[in-house]
């Protein structure tokens, strides 16, 4: 059906939720780096020093036949300066 939504819609676009007033704003700048696909289900670690952590994620290939693919990797996202940054790091054991 046409009125179902695709919670595995891939987008590249990063939004900033504003306090005050208490809004959603689509980045309007450039991401430098390699942007990762949209994911769910990952463990998110937010640093004061404006660095994120992304670790694993998944998303459905295919929802009528339960084909998932998962992400055994870590992201890190430097919102610091002006451009925000994608890097991926190396991970061991």
């Amino acid at each position: 059906a046409t009125d179902q939504i695709n919670l595995n819609a891939t987008d590249q676009f990063i939004y900033i939720n504003g306090t005050a007033p208490k809004i959603w704003t689509k980045l309007e700048q450039g991401v430098k780096g390699i942007q990762p696909s949209r994911r769910r289900s990952t463990s998110t670690v937010i640093k004061p020093n404006g660095t994120i952590y992304i670790f694993s994620g998944r998303i459905e290939n295919d929802m009528v036949i339960n084909q998932t693919t998962v992400y055994p990797n870590l992201l890190k996202l430097d919102v610091r300066s002006e451009h925000y940054q994608y890097y991926i790091l190396q991970t061991f054991g």
